[in-house]
């Protein structure tokens, strides 16, 4: 699926805050700028440097690439009031992006792999929550929302290889020969 022009799948850029933060598209809002794990750092920097206590303030020396969903999961349970306002919300926009997908494709199973792996199964039960309470009535049946078993590095290289042979198979054999 790759559209007419190639932008097909571009599930990032669903505007889910109007009032939100200028993406690098350029428009205002997209799910990515909410759901983000550089644009979460932005604002938890933000936060930091506007007199906001936090743990995460001592990761900053290693840049804002430090400040991962995973350790914002871990000043959670170390109980910073900060990151559990960020996970918050990092739940409440993840549910709510999902539930426009879940009633575009109706399906049955939603896998979260990349720093979603890092989410705790409250985590998962809330944003299982959060897209019952936003998506169609009955659309969300038997739907499970689930953590990846495989980390992103051999996704991705799954997934080139899945594209590989989408192209190989798409061509009947027989066709070789002609």
């Amino acid at each position: 699926m790759n559209g007419v022009h190639g932008y097909a799948g571009e599930f990032g850029h669903m505007v889910v805050n109007p009032a939100g933060e200028r993406c690098g598209c350029g428009r205002i809002g997209c799910w990515e700028t909410e759901v983000g794990e550089l644009h979460i750092a932005r604002r938890i920097i933000r936060e930091i440097e506007n007199g906001v206590e936090s743990t995460l303030s001592r990761l900053l020396v290693d840049g804002p690439s430090a400040l991962t969903i995973s350790a914002i999961v871990q000043a959670v349970e170390d109980n910073d009031a900060l990151a559990t306002t960020m996970l918050g919300q990092l739940r409440e926009m993840l549910g709510l992006g999902l539930a426009n997908l879940v009633n575009i494709f109706n399906t049955d199973m939603i896998v979260l792999g990349g720093v979603f792996r890092s989410l705790r199964s409250t985590d998962f039960e809330i944003i299982n929550a959060i897209v019952e309470r936003e998506a169609l009535a009955g659309s969300t049946v038997d739907l499970q929302i689930l953590p990846a078993r495989i980390d992103m590095n051999d996704a991705c290289v799954l997934g080139a290889a899945a594209l590989i042979l989408d192209d190989i198979l798409r061509v009947p054999a027989f066709s070789a020969f002609r």
